[in-house]
């Protein structure tokens, strides 16, 4: 099994933001079952945006050291991704390295903030058929809903209506660019508009 947690910004301090906490809880708590229940279980944690040097995926692996410890062997980071379309692409590519080594099979679940969530599941849909073969098989989870007000430079995460006003104009953006027919276009003009690594 392998799961993969989705950035939502970073603090000064280099602390995930309440969000990106929310998602590391429940990923090991996911975690902890499966084990019981014989699984191997992968962890990883996809983001690059950077504050002060510090990246999502950075805060997001160091707190799930720090509050799950014996898990640190099932741990992994993804931290070049810049944005949605990013994290499907480079986080399936540790889930493929992963899989290839036999320490888990191919289900693998993504985590993220529910306002977040579908725009998620379309970019890893995508690039799972494009660029993967459609070696995993993909499902989602929606962590409880939370806003943190502190994310540096992403005043969008104050509240309900500030971020659901956004994503809704960038999903638009996503589902056309991403629609099934033009898909693999739709994934080199997002990289051109917002590259990998952009800081």
């Amino acid at each position: 099994m392998i799961l993969i947690g989705i950035g939502n910004g970073v603090h000064k301090d280099g602390t995930p933001s309440k969000v990106s906490q929310f998602i590391v809880s429940e990923m090991v708590s996911d975690a902890k079952s499966w084990q019981k229940a014989g699984r191997e279980v992968i962890l990883i944690f996809s983001g690059g945006y950077k504050v002060n040097g510090h990246t999502e995926a950075q805060a997001m692996f160091q707190y799930a050291r720090r509050t799950a410890p014996q898990l640190v062997p099932n741990l992994f980071k993804e931290a070049k991704s810049y944005r949605t379309h990013n994290n499907a692409v480079e986080a399936l590519k540790v889930a493929g390295l992963v899989s290839w080594a036999k320490r888990a099979g191919t289900n693998v679940i993504i985590y993220d903030h529910p306002a977040h969530l579908s725009r998620t599941l379309l970019c890893f849909e995508r690039a799972n058929r494009l660029f993967f073969r459609n070696q995993f098989l993909i499902t989602g989870r929606a962590i409880p809903e939370v806003y943190d007000s502190e994310i540096p430079g992403q005043p969008y995460w104050a509240s309900r209506e500030s971020f659901s006003r956004r994503e809704k104009k960038i999903n638009l953006i996503y589902r056309f660019l991403l629609f099934r027919p033009w898909a693999r276009i739709g994934f080199f003009l997002l990289s051109k508009i917002w590259p990998s690594e952009r800081q």
